[in-house]
């Protein structure tokens, strides 16, 4: 949607709380109302940057066990992005064929459903140095198709990569309730009127865990 002169943008209201119970655990709640339907072709619900690591690894609560390397990628097209997104009862991990365009080859999956919350583990190596807690993600986040990914993605995506080349360099983690960055295109999609909340918690692995 691109609002003109008489068509003004959407009013937003937006709150946001931090808390801390001790010097490891931030809790965080953010939300936004929207007043009218907004569309966008890009967009995020939350973005992390991971910095001070050597090499950088992340786990997901719905299959903890696979270890998924944080990578770098090209755009638009080289070397494949790797992201996670949800359907309707499952989570899975892919990798791009090029750059962000499919096919997609699976890395893992698990089951996930839509009251989960969903946890990101880091891992410096094989040691793990935080973990991020999503209470709202998966039950706001759209299963329905991407109109630019095809292969059967949907447009919510949780987008993971290194900003440089070497292991070392910071990461950028986003995660989004409904866009269509992944794929070929620039069609746009909504979000529906209505309060859109994210509780958060940031947990920071003490020394010498």
């Amino acid at each position: 949607m691109n609002p003109t002169a008489d068509q003004p943008l959407p009013r937003r209201h937006h709150s946001l709380t931090v808390s801390s119970t001790d010097s490891h655990i931030t809790e965080i709640t953010a939300t936004t109302t929207l007043n009218e339907a907004t569309y966008s072709h890009i967009n995020s619900f939350c973005r992390l940057t991971v910095t001070g690591h050597r090499r950088l690894f992340l786990r997901f609560s719905p299959c903890r066990n696979a270890r998924i390397e944080v990578m770098p990628a090209d755009y638009p097209t080289g070397r494949p992005a790797r992201l996670a997104y949800r359907t309707a009862s499952r989570f899975i991990v892919v990798e791009a064929h090029s750059g962000e365009k499919g096919p997609f080859r699976e890395l893992a999956s698990g089951s996930l459903q839509p009251h989960e919350p969903i946890r990101l583990f880091l891992e410096d190596e094989d040691r793990e140095i935080g973990t991020v807690t999503f209470d709202d993600w998966a039950v706001q986040a759209s299963i329905e198709p991407s109109p630019t990914a095809g292969w059967g993605l949907p447009q919510n995506a949780i987008e993971f990569q290194l900003k440089g080349d070497a292991p070392s360099d910071s990461a950028n983690i986003w995660l989004t309730l409904a866009a269509t960055a992944v794929g070929r295109g620039w069609d746009t999609v909504g979000h529906l009127p209505g309060t859109y909340r994210n509780r958060m918690q940031v947990k920071l692995a003490k020394t010498g865990e």
